[in-house]
């Protein structure tokens, strides 16, 4: 909920999207790690010199790690995040009834 929070591959503020992911060296907000989920192929690395911003794997320590704009994601962190939006969906959903 901090304000001045922003996303570390695209910028945006925490005010303008639904949630942020932080970690050791980054921030991502929910529609980046969407993207990287979707372009999963196109965005992986083997690079065991890199590590994942948010929870410091290298591609050694989970089963793959992918770089967006300049900042390394692992798949653990990616599934954490979509498994968020996922039960924020349904809580909203429960919540119209």
């Amino acid at each position: 909920d901090d304000e001045d929070l922003h996303c570390s591959t695209c910028g945006r503020r925490s005010t303008e999207v639904d949630h942020m992911m932080t970690g050791g060296a980054a921030v991502i907000c929910d529609q980046c790690m969407t993207i990287v989920a979707r372009d999963r192929r196109e965005l992986s690395t083997d690079d065991p010199h890199k590590t994942c911003g948010l929870c410091g794997n290298t591609s050694l320590d989970s089963r793959a790690l992918y770089n967006y704009n300049a900042v390394c994601v692992c798949a653990d962190c990616i599934d954490n995040s979509l498994g968020l939006l996922e039960r924020e969906e349904v809580d909203r959903y429960l919540a119209s009834w």
